[in-house]
């Protein structure tokens, strides 16, 4: 009888204390947060809603772990990896300060006037009610 070693392809969990506005990214890479990019509060629904947030965005080139078929060169990709929260350039010791459309949590998501979890169910229900009272009229 012969045994052999199997390998699997192991891939990191994702980072779990990303930045409001930026996501866990894990591949062959390494794990990362990357920044999230929306237009509507439909693409955030799990999460918050859209509002402007500022992140600090190191942009390089890494390697893919393999090589392209089509290519038959050593595949790589854009890396897009946030290392903290800024509201100008000088709030960023390093990478580029990017303010765009981002999904955002509760706390931040307040600032963009959306409702979210529980006081959203109740602003809804209020809504609702007031309509009512004024249709009843």
């Amino acid at each position: 009888m012969t045994l052999s070693l199997a390998f699997a392809d192991a891939i990191g969990p994702e980072p779990e204390n990303c930045p409001n506005g930026s996501v866990g990214t894990s591949s062959h890479a390494g794990e990362w947060c990357t920044p999230s990019e929306c237009s509507s509060d439909d693409e955030c629904s799990d999460v918050g809603c859209v509002t402007d947030v500022g992140l600090c965005v190191i942009e390089s080139e890494e390697s893919c772990g393999g090589w392209s078929p089509d290519t038959g060169q050593e595949c790589t990709f854009i890396k897009h990896e946030v290392v903290g929260k800024c509201t100008t350039q000088d709030d960023c010791s390093e990478g580029t300060c990017e303010v765009a459309d981002r999904c955002a949590s509760v706390g931040v998501a307040e600032a963009c006037g959306c409702s979210t979890g529980l006081q959203g169910w109740v602003a809804g229900l209020m809504g609702a009610f007031v309509l009512l009272m004024a249709r009843v009229r």
